[in-house]
């Protein structure tokens, strides 16, 4: 069997991103314009939308299939076609076993010399247990089952949501909006309800919006990201607004008056029955659990008139046609709707077995691992003090106390968030991951990872060719940053940071670090005015292959 150089498994932003690059009734919560290949503008015609309204989910379908003719990407394609498992021989090559969605049972091989795994993190649907759940005799799904089960949802009149997240939002708003009742669960060692923003708002004279804010460079130093360019008058602003007592008070009171002023717009306690949608914590630590209020109507009225009712609690049982919490019984339930997340890994099985070590994906940690993780967790609170209060585990691991002897899973352990630091995938150079992040800035991130895995492919990144790759500086640097993240966006918070990369306002100083790799200037408006004071767009990394081209042929 002929090996083909590349396979990209996974067709949405990131795999479309990448390919592109190697080979010259729902809404989304991004405004017409946030939300297209750099290269390639977003017609509003073709999907429906219009300046500054949000985009319908098939109009991103459309724009999908016109991007995939305008980059010639058609002939590449192996659609219908699910990768079960890949196998990493002794000769580096990936052996995939494929399955047809179309033909259930057939079988069909490749043999790939690079493998990009671009199927995102929303791919395997987590679902929960309940006791007495086979007794139930109401309609059980999860959030990834709403399309295909619409019609069988739209029947219902009395609904369980489990969860405070985006999904759970719009399947409330979608059950109450017709007259039915629907029921938000939360419970309470959860991250608790998602901060919840306006499509547009303003603030201290900013017209803006929340995808807008977080690409302005001056709002992203309030954010404790830690590894900026180090020397710079920006990276000491940081410092100061993070290690210092007067620095501290300033950021603190940045991230409150941004929180207080959204829920001041929101009125939580204005109403009975709104105030327990008031997040349970700090926009400071919010991560990308977020929603936007991208509805025909006010959901709020929907709460205020009853048809959404909160609680918080946990799920005790289901029996028949009730859902019992641990503070009261819920009769006559037609649907109970998890919207409980996702497994976060990939829907491949990797093979053999000893194999998924070398990968970088979430796995019980070596005790190696376990001393590296502890040094890491050590600098970064050295360097970001007031990030001791997420976790108390972490703060009694520094204090010296010995940690939980509960064995711990990792995040995903990858290098610069994309590839594996294991010493023979990095020499093979034969294996990246695309997307394995939440972000506002999902296409920004995508295209800047793809160009980044392309130059790693093919031996172009400067600091990671021939002797100059140190396999253990990226090792550390690796557990570095995947440590850092799970401080930064705890799970107590609604995060996900201990399981993958959660940005938000750090969206730009992570792409930054990826285009420093490639040689690429990172300041990208020609003026230091401009490139603090007003939001970078897509618009900002037009041209990107073509400027890496420049700097390749010099």
């Amino acid at each position: 069997m002929d090996a083909v150089d590349l396979v990209v498994v996974g067709c949405g932003w990131n795999g479309v991103a990448m390919a592109k690059t190697v080979y010259p009734g729902l809404n989304t919560n991004n405004i017409l314009g946030s939300y297209e290949f750099s290269d390639f503008p977003m017609d509003p015609s073709l999907v429906g939308s219009r300046q500054r309204a949000h985009i319908p989910g098939e109009g991103v379908h459309r724009y999908f299939c016109e991007a995939v003719q305008y980059f010639d990407l058609e002939r590449f394609l192996l659609l219908q076609t699910k990768v079960e498992t890949a196998t990493l021989r002794d000769d580096n090559l990936w052996q995939l076993s494929c399955s047809s969605t179309l033909s259930p049972g057939s079988q069909s091989s490749l043999l790939a010399r690079k493998l990009v795994i671009a199927t995102g993190l929303t791919s395997e649907p987590y679902m929960p247990t309940f006791q007495g759940q086979d007794s139930f005799q109401g309609l059980r799904i999860h959030s990834k089952e709403l399309k295909p089960r619409a019609d069988d949802l739209s029947k219902c009149q009395n609904v369980v949501v489990i969860g405070g997240n985006k999904s759970a939002w719009d399947v409330c708003y979608s059950v109450a909006r017709r007259g039915g009742k629907a029921h938000m669960v939360m419970r309470p060692s959860g991250g608790g309800p998602s901060w919840v923003w306006p499509r547009r708002l303003k603030w201290f004279g900013w017209q803006t919006s929340l995808p807008r804010l977080t690409m302005i460079r001056m709002f992203t130093l309030f954010d404790p990201w830690p590894f900026a360019e180090k020397g710079t008058i920006w990276s000491k602003v940081r410092d100061f607004l993070h290690q210092s007592t007067l620095g501290l008070a300033i950021t603190n009171a940045f991230w409150k008056l941004l929180g207080r002023h959204i829920c001041r717009i929101n009125g939580y306690r204005e109403h009975i029955g709104t105030e327990k949608l008031e997040p349970w914590a700090s926009t400071y630590w919010m991560g990308n659990s977020l929603s936007t209020l991208n509805y025909p109507s006010d959901w709020f009225e929907l709460a205020k008139s009853g048809n959404i009712r909160i609680h918080h609690a946990d799920v005790a049982s289901l029996s028949g046609n009730s859902v019992k919490l641990t503070d009261r019984l819920v009769e006559n339930v037609d649907a109970l709707v998890c919207c409980t997340g996702w497994s976060a890994l990939p829907p491949i099985d990797f093979l053999p077995s000893e194999a998924r070590e070398l990968l970088g994906i979430p796995q019980s940690e070596l005790e190696s691992e376990s001393l590296l993780a502890r040094e890491a967790q050590n600098w970064i609170l050295d360097k970001r003090p007031y990030l001791r209060n997420t976790s108390r585990v972490v703060q009694d691991t520094v204090a010296g106390e010995k940690p939980s002897s509960k064995e711990r899973t990792t995040p995903y352990r990858l290098y610069r968030y994309v590839v594996p630091s294991s010493e023979r995938l990095l020499g093979a150079r034969n294996l990246a991951f695309v997307g394995i992040d939440f972000s506002l800035q999902t296409v920004v991130l995508a295209q800047a990872q793809a160009l980044w895995i392309t130059a790693f492919f093919k031996d172009r990144l400067p600091h990671m060719r021939g002797s100059a790759l140190d396999h253990k500086q990226i090792l550390h640097d690796t557990i570095l940053q995947s440590e850092y993240q799970e401080l930064r966006r705890p799970k107590i918070a609604g995060g996900a940071g201990e399981k993958f990369p959660d940005l938000v306002f750090d969206s730009i100083p992570y792409v930054d670090i990826l285009l420093g790799d490639l040689g690429l200037e990172a300041k990208r408006k020609g003026n230091n005015f401009r490139d603090l004071m007003t939001p970078y767009t897509l618009k900002h990394y037009r041209g990107l292959v073509q400027d890496w081209l420049r700097t390749v042929e010099k």
